[in-house]
């Protein structure tokens, strides 16, 4: 039983590894060709960042100031980073996603929201991660503890609106970066404790 599901995952791997080696190939040529899609697609970019150094120096620390609301997000980043530890395939299907809603976001740089960047990603990531299992029980669950962390810092803690709903993309990335941070920064903590 054990070899079937373990032989079962190498394809699935395979194929979500080929997926992400050619939307990190696509979003490369969408982010260096800014010129060529807005003469193709029409319209001026309507939202504030375009790179992710940007938005994380200039609106995501900012919205995440609060400590309470830096360590709630922390415990959801950690929940969703075990639940993937655990099951690679949700891992994978969640790098998947991300390449995507950074291709999207190049897409709909037009849109003042990430509306269609955070739709994509969501159905990427559910596809994807249940092509493996035939379940959506494990990807959902691990969605909800980390994004109902997250929102309980902002809408209970902050008081303001996660940049999910602006910059989906880099939001999530965001998380993870900021849960790099909050290590270094709790390891700081313990060793001045000694």
């Amino acid at each position: 039983m054990a070899s079937s599901k373990t032989s079962s995952l190498f394809p699935s791997s395979l194929f979500l590894l080929l997926l992400i080696a050619a939307l990190a190939i696509s979003y490369q040529y969408l982010s260096t060709h800014h010129a060529q899609i807005e003469a193709m697609l029409g319209g001026k970019r309507a939202r504030q960042y375009e790179s992710f150094d940007a938005f994380y120096k200039g609106m995501y620390r900012k919205e995440h100031s609060d400590d309470k609301n830096r360590y709630l997000h922390f415990i959801g980043t950690t929940i969703a980073l075990a639940s993937a530890a655990a099951e690679p395939t949700l891992f994978l299907a969640a790098l998947a996603a991300v390449v995507v809603g950074l291709n999207v976001f190049e897409l709909t740089y037009m849109r003042s929201n990430g509306a269609i960047e955070g739709a994509a990603m969501l159905l990427a990531y559910l596809s994807l991660a249940y092509i493996p299992r035939r379940s959506l029980r494990r990807p959902l669950l691990t969605i909800l503890c980390g994004y109902a962390c997250a929102w309980v810092g902002h809408f209970v803690i902050e008081g303001n609106r996660p940049a999910t709903f602006t910059y989906a993309v880099f939001s999530f990335i965001g998380d993870f970066r900021m849960w790099w941070e909050t290590v270094g920064e709790l390891g700081n903590k313990f060793i001045n404790i000694k």
